[in-house]
């Protein structure tokens, strides 16, 4: 803790000598009457008080006025003639003030003296994804390490005031933050570290704060102060006072709405300004990665950088013009990484003003660009701490103020308020947790993410882990009983998320901030759209994603054992069906049987979908309205017999009757594949990405290129496609008894930190493998690769109306037998003609098509996509 003998401000906090000290500490220098005439005190006891303040050091005097005591300065040079006065300070070595601004992507911390002097400052980045406690213990870090740089003694440290990001509550309580309360872990762990009181507040108000005591609003009596970076917040000073609002959430600017036809935001409205004007979408519609580019850009006079900025702009002026209609500020300052556009920025925004605020509103409006660099909000922290403004006259002095933690009685302790107790709504108690379990790393890798949830939030977790072939039915079990899990992981039937909620099992996520946060902050606008995410069912969230990677899971890819390739002669991986065919038999007949050129999937039942639909993808437009039942969304009909599917079939047969693919491949296993293929028997194949790791498991030397998949020798007519842009992975159960810690289990589990430590003991990227794309293995990396160059956003009837969903149901149940994968199967291995069964596949499946559309009373054109070309990404249907 703060040595107390050395803190001269600790030792002088009671009567009269407090209120004097005070009034140093909110107006900064004072003369000795004007000391007098605050305080009341005669003459005579105020210099007697002063006099003991000036020798124990608590202050000291010096000749420069300062807010009120410069009036009395300028009234004794008017009177020419006297000895000028002196004015009194706080002692700058008698109290030190430290300030932090826990941003998302960067930390900035302020140190000043009792006089207000800033005497050391820096900045240092920190990782988007990093848990709270994580970045705390960052900011703690660039602390020690800036007062040794500067050789600054941390003795007489009087507080620190913080800046988190969100609104924070009257007792300093972030308002359901992502992992645990934000707040109350900074008080707790800031506390400890440097053993002094903590105050919190919301950086963008601290920010605000700066400004009006150092910045662009001082003097101001009503401001608007506007903060646009990564995020967009803000601060009001209204009537000469900074305003916090009834619970800690003004200045929430980024959630005015500027389109109510727009974007889901995590508050849950749409269209709200920070969804056009932060930084993320100010570098994506500039197609830069840098906002120094966009700079660079716009001083040269790019016409669509200009643009961009125009735009955001006019947003920004519309909202504050709703803003300014309310509250008549006379100033508006905008700062943030955007403010440096300077009037490319704020003239759209002043002449958006002009139009739709309110003439005696606007007409005596000035808005200017901030003063203050990045390091505004760790100021507002030193000023929270030193209460040196009246702008703080009525803020509430024991906002989030903690007591120090301390070995010593009660008697310093009693100098702070005490912490207040955690809101409603924190997550407390304990969840249930199922998951299925394949290796020993599985189970260790859930344990210590679990110990360091529950490390992080207080939360305890209970983990039920399932060998992965009894999943299925102990789950089925789980939600039979009373004694349901939480939180649940939606990878394998019969708990998939689709399937849960039409069991019952799972409840929608819409109504808890810090999942919706996650999902806006991590994944983008695209995991809150119900029409493309994959989260969602009837407009509701009900999903999130973690393990599973679209880009890895979605589809197949074509393998190439470039080894055993260029023994016979082949130094590259096919390219059309006809040189796969050639290339297959060449391997198969001059290895004498050693190898083979092509491995088939093992079963039956498999084969149709697994082997069979890549080829089909790179040849028109045939995809699948249920699993294994195929149709040509361009015409709406079944398709089993489309000339695509056909040729497709004859590849495959052609290779088998060659004699060039592996012995025995009706019955090989997925292990019997990765261990042939290790051994050097496979040539090539079409399999599931994740199948690479488990061969280089076996051997790390083994070759497994990954290549396109070959197209028909008349050339590409399709793509891959992908209708949902996320795969759902974790969901809470309906009847879950701790939905708030359930919540935040599922925000953790679903954060890039978490994925990024299971790509470690799996292989396997996850669904933010973009976060840590500098960690994947080469194999890893160049599948996902591969999968943005050959996939293409598809038609999907789900689009148009979820009750689609039911409808697919009932043709899945009633789709005619023998199905579509026994057709192709004895095609292939039996030799049977698969045009004619196909055409009566088709028949049949018409039929059940036309039969479930009129039982469901849906349009029978629910299934046709007449404009859809497989060959360009397919935009979702205008109003769907």
């Amino acid at each position: 803790m703060a040595d107390t003998s050395r803190s001269a401000l600790r030792l002088l906090r009671e009567g009269h000598e407090d209120r004097v000290l005070s009034l140093l500490r909110t107006h900064g220098a004072l003369s000795r009457a004007d000391l007098a005439r605050m305080t009341g005190l005669s003459r005579t006891a105020l210099w007697s008080i002063v006099g003991n303040l000036l020798a124990v050091g608590a202050v000291v005097e010096t000749d420069r006025p300062d807010e009120v005591g410069e009036e009395e300065g300028k009234a004794a040079s008017r009177r020419g003639k006297g000895r000028p006065p002196t004015y009194l300070t706080l002692n700058p070595a008698s109290g030190l003030a430290l300030g932090i601004d826990l941003g998302y992507r960067r930390i900035h911390v302020s140190v000043a003296n009792a006089a207000h002097d800033v005497v050391a400052s820096t900045s240092e980045p920190c990782i988007r994804s990093a848990s709270w406690r994580a970045r705390i213990g960052q900011a703690l870090s660039v602390v020690d390490s800036l007062v040794a740089r500067h050789h600054i003694s941390l003795a007489a440290l009087e507080g620190a005031g913080v800046g988190v990001v969100g609104p924070v509550a009257e007792a300093g309580t972030a308002s359901r933050p992502r992992h645990g309360d934000r707040a109350e872990l900074v008080h707790k762990l800031v506390g400890e570290h440097l053993r002094v009181p903590v105050l919190v507040d919301n950086n963008m108000r601290l920010g605000a704060l700066a400004e009006a005591i150092w910045g662009g609003v001082q003097g101001v009596q009503n401001a608007l102060y506007l903060r646009l970076s990564h995020g967009v917040g803000g601060g009001l000073v209204l009537g000469g006072q900074l305003f916090s609002g009834a619970f800690g959430a003004a200045g929430e600017f980024g959630h005015i709405s500027v389109d109510t036809d727009g974007p889901l935001c995590a508050c849950g409205g749409r269209g709200c300004l920070e969804r056009y004007i932060s930084l993320q979408q100010i570098l994506k519609r500039s197609g830069e990665s840098t906002f120094d580019e966009v700079l660079a850009r716009l001083r040269t006079g790019d016409s669509h950088v200009k643009g961009v900025i125009d735009d955001a702009g006019r947003r920004l002026g519309r909202a504050l013009a709703a803003a300014c209609n309310v509250v008549n500020p006379e100033l508006v300052v905008v700062g943030g990484e955007l403010a440096r556009a300077g009037d490319d920025l704020l003239d759209p925004a002043r002449e958006a003003i002009g139009i739709y605020a309110h003439r005696q509103v606007h007409r005596r409006l000035n808005i200017v660009p901030a003063q203050l660099g990045e390091e505004g909000a760790a100021l507002g922290g030193v000023a929270l701490v030193l209460r040196r403004s009246t702008l703080l006259a009525d803020y509430p002095s024991g906002r989030g103020e903690t007591e120090p933690v301390s070995d010593d009685d009660a008697t310093l302790a009693s100098s702070v308020s005490v912490r207040a107790p955690a809101p409603p709504g924190r997550p407390s108690g304990s969840v249930t947790v199922t998951v299925p379990l394949t290796t020993d790393a599985d189970q260790e890798f859930y344990a210590r993410q679990f110990q360091r949830f529950t490390t992080e939030t207080g939360v305890d977790v209970n983990l039920l882990h399932f060998p992965d072939p009894e999943y299925a039915e102990s789950i089925q079990e789980l939600f039979s009983g009373e004694d349901q899990p939480d939180v649940f992981r939606m990878v394998k039937p019969p708990a998939m998320m689709e399937a849960s909620w039409a069991k019952g099992w799972i409840q929608p996520l819409d109504g808890y901030p810090v999942i919706t946060e996650l999902l806006t902050d991590e994944y983008g606008d695209s995991a809150l759209d119900p029409a493309v995410s994959g989260l969602h069912i009837g407009g509701q969230l009900f999903g999130v994603p973690g393990i599973a990677s679209p880009d890895w899971d979605g589809r197949q890819v074509f393998l190439a054992n470039m080894d055993v390739l260029s023994r016979y002669g082949i130094f590259e991986p096919p390219r059309t069906w006809s040189e796969l065919r050639d290339a297959a038999a060449k391997v198969a007949t001059e290895s004498g049987g050693d190898a083979c050129g092509f491995a088939p999937a093992g079963a039956g039942l498999l084969l149709a979908n697994v082997t069979l639909q890549p080829f089909i993808n790179t040849a028109g437009g045939v995809r699948h309205i249920a699993p294994a039942t195929p149709f040509d969304y361009r015409t709406g009909r079944s398709a089993a017999a489309h000339a695509s599917v056909v040729e497709a079939v004859a590849l495959l047969r052609g290779m088998v009757e060659d004699g060039s693919v592996l012995p025995g491949w009706q019955n090989i296993d997925t292990p019997g594949f990765w261990q042939a293929w290790s051994a050097g028997r496979i040539a090539m194949a079409v399999a599931a990405p994740w199948w690479t790791e488990e061969i280089l498991k076996i051997n790390d030397q083994t070759d497994v290129t990954v290549a396109p998949v070959p197209v028909p020798d008349s050339g590409r007519a399709g793509y891959a496609t992908y209708t949902k842009d996320w795969a759902p992975t974790w969901g809470m159960a309906k009847a879950s008894r701790n939905p708030d810690g359930a919540a935040a289990l599922i925000a953790f589990l679903g954060t890039a930190e978490v994925q990024r430590q299971y790509y470690k003991v799996s292989a396997v990227p996850t669904a933010l493998a973009r976060d840590y794309a500098d960690e994947l293995s080469k194999n890893a990396a160049g599948i996902i690769a591969l999968a943005h160059d050959f996939k293409l956003r598809g038609p999907s009837p789900t689009t148009r109306s979820y009750d689609a969903q039911e409808v697919i149901s009932a043709i899945e149940k009633r789709a005619p037998t023998p199905d579509w994968p026994e057709i192709v199967f004895s095609a292939i291995d039996n030799g049977n003609d698969y045009v004619e069964l196909a055409q009566t596949y088709d028949e049949g499946l018409n039929t059940v098509v036309a039969d479930a559309l009129a039982a469901a009373g849906m349009d029978e054109n629910l299934f046709t996509f007449s404009d859809w070309d497989p060959l360009e990404d397919y935009t979702t249907d205008p109003g769907t």
